[in-house]
């Protein structure tokens, strides 16, 4: 299949061939607010380690999984009161080391949502 080069979206400052928005590289749109958003977030999982954390994870999937998910499990592994919760209907489950403080929903995450409600 080919699609012709006026469909494929370039760089409106440079005018340079644009890339998906994933991690499929070296390369990740990492810029500034990634970075300072990146250190809020390790702020938040240090302060609040071994605590009860619960750590909801929506529609998180194997694309990236060293962004959200691995870490999350991980986290879940090393503190013994946090709780994972995960919702995706493709990959719902997690690992056995951590299954009793997983809860995983394979069903349309919005309507668990709108049940929770």
């Amino acid at each position: 299949m080919t699609v012709d080069s006026r469909y494929v979206p370039v760089c409106p400052v440079c005018g340079g061939n644009m890339d998906v928005h994933l991690r499929v590289n070296q390369y990740f749109v990492e810029d500034e607010h990634w970075h300072e958003s990146a250190e809020r977030y390790e702020k938040f999982v240090t302060e609040h380690i071994n605590s009860r954390l619960v750590l909801l994870e929506l529609g998180v999937g194997m694309n990236t999984p060293a962004i959200i998910r691995y870490p999350f499990e991980q986290i879940t592994y090393m503190d013994k009161q946090a709780t994972l919760i995960r919702m995706n209907d493709s990959w719902p489950h997690g690992v056995r080391e951590i299954s009793n403080r997983t809860i995983s929903f394979a069903e349309d995450m919005r309507q668990i949502i709108k049940k929770l409600k």
